[in-house]
């Protein structure tokens, strides 16, 4: 399994609170994935260095970063294990989430159709808060 990558436009609004835990990945000026070599830290590539944008965290990075750090704590449910009487396939689960601030839960009503993107709405959601 490969933990998943936060989107360009997740990345930036971390930035923008405060996220700067270095990383290998970084999201350049054209919303790319680059990962940094040893050669593009040395100042022979200041071009690559003058594109980066942003870290790209993996999602469950963000997700400890935003519980360790402002005690947001975002969680990912499935909505049923039940459909119909009948057991819901892992392809028919869909999922939401919910964001605890300092113990306090506020509860989504937004379905998806994978854990993903639901962790990643919670993300971006947690990140807003942080920002107003």
């Amino acid at each position: 399994m490969k933990d998943t990558l936060v989107t360009f436009e997740t990345a930036k609004l971390a930035k923008e609170v405060g996220f700067d835990i270095p990383l290998i990945g970084v999201y350049i000026k054209d919303g790319n994935i680059h990962t940094l070599t040893e050669t593009d830290i040395l100042p022979s590539d200041v071009e690559t260095i003058k594109n980066i944008m942003c870290n790209a965290p993996t999602q469950s990075l963000l997700q400890k970063w935003l519980r360790e750090k402002h005690y947001l704590i975002v969680i990912i449910y499935p909505l049923s294990l039940l459909h119909n009487g009948k057991e819901v396939t892992q392809e028919s689960l869909e999922y939401t989430y919910q964001i605890s601030i300092k113990g306090i839960p506020k509860v989504n009503i937004t379905v998806f159709d994978n854990y993903e993107e639901a962790l990643e709405e919670g993300l971006r959601v947690a990140l807003n808060l942080i920002k107003k």
